[in-house]
């Protein structure tokens, strides 16, 4: 199956299965693990539709001493770019594609290979740390350039973890992956 089809469908399934409890859940493994514990600066992420919520494990990290940084995507160099926040939600706005983002006066982050943690999004995932992504590839560019120098970990539901995805040769595996039911590494 190609990858713009099984997006559709895992769409779809990821509609089915939303549950705002089961969300909490996979939040509160991500918070109580020791990757995430033991961290002192993250680029998380911001959650937008039926994804896994991101907005308590931001204001936790906050609220928590963490230096938090958020994405923001160059899109004629295809990169992402660290960005900090400092007071969530003061420090974001809504962006064309109606997603929450810092905003342009927030700073950049001078030293990349400092992020001890970084929250890989995708729209499902395989036991060995395989990614189906948003089709942009911002994230595998990331992770190719800067993932040795950090850990990388995703929030999913068990339903969202196939036996095999299809993949291409620049596609980036995630470290950890974080479910409703457990936390494992690949």
């Amino acid at each position: 199956m190609k990858k713009e089809e099984l997006r559709k469908r895992v769409l779809a399934t990821q509609r089915h299965i939303y549950s705002v409890a089961e969300n909490e859940k996979v939040a509160d493994q991500f918070i109580n693990w020791y990757g995430y514990q033991n961290a002192k600066t993250v680029m998380l992420t911001q959650s937008f539709n039926t994804e896994i919520g991101t907005s308590r494990i931001i204001n936790h990290a906050l609220e928590n001493g963490k230096t938090v940084y958020l994405p923001t995507c160059d899109i004629f160099t295809k990169e992402l770019i660290p960005t900090q926040v400092r007071a969530y939600p003061d420090d974001m706005v809504v962006n064309h594609y109606g997603i929450l983002i810092p905003k342009a006066t927030c700073p950049v982050c001078e030293h990349i290979e400092d992020i001890d943690l970084v929250l890989v999004p995708g729209m499902a995932f395989t036991e060995q740390g395989g990614r189906l992504g948003y089709g942009g590839g911002f994230y595998d560019r990331f992770l190719k350039k800067y993932g040795g120098h950090m850990i990388s970990a995703s929030l999913t539901r068990e339903a969202l973890i196939y036996e095999e995805l299809p993949t291409d040769h620049f596609d980036q595996k995630v470290d950890w992956i974080i479910t409703e039911n457990r936390v494992f590494t690949i």
